[in-house]
C-alpha cells in the first residue's frame, strides 16, 4: 500500500479521552508506529471483539505496534466503556466523527443488517462472549485500523461488513529504531 499523507490539521486537533497526554492527535502518537483504531460504536459486540483481539496481540507480541482507540461517545461515555473492557487503553472521544471522517471511515449501508455474513458473525461474536450494548454513536458507521508513521497512514483495513475482523497477523509490525 502507498503511504497516504496526514493533513497538519487532522495532526493538530486537539483531543480528549481516556490516558491520554495533554494536547493533539499528534501528540499521541509521539515517534512510534501508532495503530489507530476506529471502533464502531460503544455497544457494538464486533468493537468488544476487535478491543479483546487487539489487546491480546499487543500484550503476546512486543512487536505490535502502540494502540489508540477513537470512539464516537463523549468522554464520559467512553471512560464507564473502557473502565469495563480496557482501562490501560488509551482512547479519543470523538462524538461528532471529526477524526473518522478525516481518515475515510465510511457508513455502511441500512441494507448490511440483513446481511448474513453480518447475522454469522453476530453469532461468533456472542459465542466468543460479546453481547451488544445500547448503542453510542453512530451504529452505521464501520469499523478501520490505520497505522500511522509520522505523519502518514502507511497501511490500513477497512472490513467488507460491520462484522469483519482484522487477521491479526496481516497487522505490519513496524521496523523500531
Amino acid at each position: 500500500m502507498a503511504t497516504t499523507p496526514l493533513d497538519s490539521f487532522v495532526l493538530d486537533a486537539a483531543v480528549e479521552g481516556r490516558n491520554l497526554r495533554p494536547g493533539t492527535l499528534r501528540d499521541q502518537l509521539g515517534s512510534r508506529p501508532t495503530l489507530l483504531v476506529m471502533l464502531r460504536h460503544l455497544g457494538c459486540p464486533f468493537c468488544r471483539e476487535w478491543l479483546a483481539e487487539l489487546r491480546q496481540a499487543g500484550s503476546t507480541d512486543p512487536s505490535f505496534p502502540a494502540t489508540l482507540y477513537f470512539h464516537l461517545g463523549n468522554k464520559e461515555q467512553g471512560d464507564a466503556f473502557f473502565s469495563a473492557q480496557a482501562p490501560e487503553a488509551r482512547a479519543i472521544a470523538d462524538p461528532k466523527g471529526y477524526f473518522y471522517n478525516a481518515l475515510g471511515v465510511p457508513k455502511a449501508p441500512k441494507r448490511q443488517l440483513l446481511d448474513p455474513r453480518v447475522w454469522a458473525c453476530g453469532i461468533r461474536a456472542s459465542r466468543g462472549g460479546h453481547k451488544a450494548g445500547r448503542p453510542v454513536g453512530d451504529p452505521f458507521v464501520m469499523p478501520g485500523l490505520f497505522l500511522v508513521e509520522g505523519d502518514r497512514v502507511t497501511w490500513s483495513f477497512i472490513p467488507g461488513h460491520m462484522g469483519g475482523l482484522p487477521n491479526v497477523a496481516d497487522i505490519p509490525r513496524p521496523v523500531v529504531v
